[in-house]
């Protein structure tokens, strides 16, 4: 993924400018911050989207502007672990959600000293006109990977400056910033650390004897709370697992498990425990020997210590059922105990069409336009083509902008010229039927 930089920055106001420099030297003076992980593009805001549609991109920084807003991102949290933008990204600009930019306005900063990640307190500030900065710290996604970045300083024109060549890092932005604002920026940081080391020693000297006094309590509370419970827990025992006489009792659910192959359970995620017990409560209680989920394990399952799991050696997000393994875990439920299958079908709400996309190249594919709904419906009438009945009908339904599949073309072609290789990308924006990005390569003529 290519980053013009430049040719954003060359686009800003001269606000905006002043703005993105001192976003650029904050993130150098931050040893923690690494300027090459920084991506840059123009925003627009889709109000059809919602906040997971974003696929948990979240910029680190926007500079609002009266004509544009533009926003950073460490390419960490941008990219895939393939390297490739988790949202479409068409022309320097990327479209994201109102919902995500409600989250980045809830954590505003008023300084850009405090960038990146810095946990300073939100203070209130008063609109202004020009280039406004939001920012928000950056948490990384636990499912991201390390991802190949590219150089910044590649992206972004350097300068001959003496003093650049003294930066530990190596690495320049276009322009200094304005006079007097290193030295402002470098100072205020300074003054805000001591700040900080002063206000941390005056706590640690008022609170230090009265903590200690309070771990020693706390300790003492703790065991005797050990104690009682330890004492509890052996009386228990005595009476054959039950409170104080026997009122309750936890149940064993091992045998209440069973054959319900006979009964389908629509999920979308089938790692999500919740949509697991909300796909669980719609099946059909009675006896297991009527293929029926036991009340008593119903009951089990509604307990919110209880752990659900599915398996399927099988399972794939393309709407068909499949067999499958509910697991049951009720070993730390109040009124349960034990650990049961229960045996279903179970199908996906949505389709996958990341399993869908296919190399078309083999076969050329004449146009008479670039636009991208003229190169579906050529694909669609090329009889050499060949799809299965699942790809024929995404791209049947990608015609119909209601069923919310947006497109967009990865290549050129210009007309008259030779066979050109492009990508024609499908995209489920909040679709009912589909989730995810299907990409078919093609080999296309402009006649």
């Amino acid at each position: 993924m290519q980053n013009h930089i430049r040719y954003i920055y060359d686009e800003m106001c001269d606000k905006c400018k002043i703005t993105f420099k001192k976003i650029i030297l904050a993130i150098r003076n931050d040893r923690t911050k690494d300027v090459n992980n920084l991506a840059l593009f123009l925003c627009e805001i889709n109000p059809n989207l919602k906040s997971q549609d974003d696929h948990g991109v979240m910029p680190i920084a926007i500079i609002n502007c009266t004509t544009n807003k533009y926003a950073f991102f460490w390419k960490t949290n941008l990219l895939d672990h393939k390297g490739s933008p988790k949202v479409p990204i068409i022309k320097h600009t990327i479209e994201l959600s109102q919902e995500t930019i409600n989250k980045i306005l809830l954590r505003r900063r008023p300084s850009t000293t405090n960038l990146p990640g810095d946990n300073s307190s939100v203070t209130n500030e008063e609109p202004v006109d020009g280039a406004t900065l939001v920012a928000s710290p950056f948490v990384p996604l636990e499912q991201q990977n390390n991802v190949p970045e590219q150089s910044f300083s590649a992206e972004i024109e350097t300068t001959n400056d003496a003093n650049n060549d003294k930066e530990s890092n190596g690495l320049v932005v276009a322009a200094e910033p304005a006079d007097g604002e290193t030295v402002a920026l470098v100072k205020q940081m300074q003054k805000n650390q001591l700040m900080t080391m002063r206000k941390m020693v005056e706590v640690i000297n008022r609170k230090f004897q009265w903590k200690i006094w309070t771990l020693i309590a706390i300790l003492v509370i703790s065991l005797t709370g050990f104690g009682i419970g330890g004492w509890q827990l052996y009386r228990y025992i005595n009476n054959g697992g039950t409170n104080n006489g026997g009122d309750i009792s936890r149940t064993d659910i091992t045998l209440l498990g069973g054959d319900l192959s006979q009964q389908v359970i629509t999920i979308d995620d089938k790692d999500n425990s919740g949509e697991l017990y909300n796909a669980l409560l719609t099946l059909e209680v009675g006896s297991k020997k009527d293929g029926k989920l036991e009340p008593k394990l119903l009951e089990a399952i509604k307990d919110p210590n209880t752990v659900i799991t599915f398996s399927s050696p099988n399972f794939q997000e393309n709407q068909e059922a499949y067999a499958a393994t509910i697991t049951i875990n009720a070993k730390k439920a109040a009124r349960f105990t034990g650990t049961t299958n229960i045996a279903l079908q179970a199908k996906s709400k949505r389709i996958d069409i990341n399993k869908l996309s296919q190399d078309l190249r083999g076969t050329e594919v004449t146009i008479t336009s670039d636009n991208s709904r003229k190169i579906l419906e050529a694909v669609l009438a090329n009889g050499a083509i060949t799809l299965n009945a699942k790809q024929r009908k995404l791209l049947e339904d990608a015609k119909d902008p209601n069923n919310r599949l947006a497109l967009w073309i990865n290549g050129s072609v210009s007309p008259g010229g030779t066979p050109t290789a492009v990508d024609l990308v499908v995209i489920s924006s909040g679709s009912n039927l589909y989730k995810y990005i299907a990409t078919f390569n093609l080999t296309v003529k402009w006649t």
